[in-house]
């Protein structure tokens, strides 16, 4: 999920509700349910055949794919202030799109 609202990948039920990053950030996870709209939760599947589940990102027709943070580069700096080397690890288009 973190990977989609980097690249701007947030279905339109979401964005309708006009709800501050944080909280379209849980409603895409956990639902919404109040005075701005009622939206279901995006669906999870099984990673493999493990107990753990990622969410499924949805991608609209009219979604337009482009990077609208820096998280990642933010976590990166963050750490290396903390004096931790280490390298990010993103997942690549094929393996994002196989799991829309």
């Amino acid at each position: 999920m973190d990977t989609a609202v980097l690249l701007n990948i947030v279905p339109n039920r979401y964005r309708q509700l006009k709800l501050d990053a944080l909280d379209e950030y849980f409603a895409m996870a956990r639902g919404y349910q109040g005075d701005k709209g009622d939206v279901k939760a995006l669906p999870m599947k099984k990673w493999f055949n493990t107990n753990y589940h990622y969410i499924v990102p949805e991608i609209d027709d009219d979604t337009e794919v482009l990077l609208v943070g820096s998280k990642p580069f933010d976590e990166y700096v963050e750490a290396k202030n903390c004096g931790i080397e280490t390298k990010s690890a993103i997942i690549g288009a094929f393996t994002f799109l196989k799991a829309c």
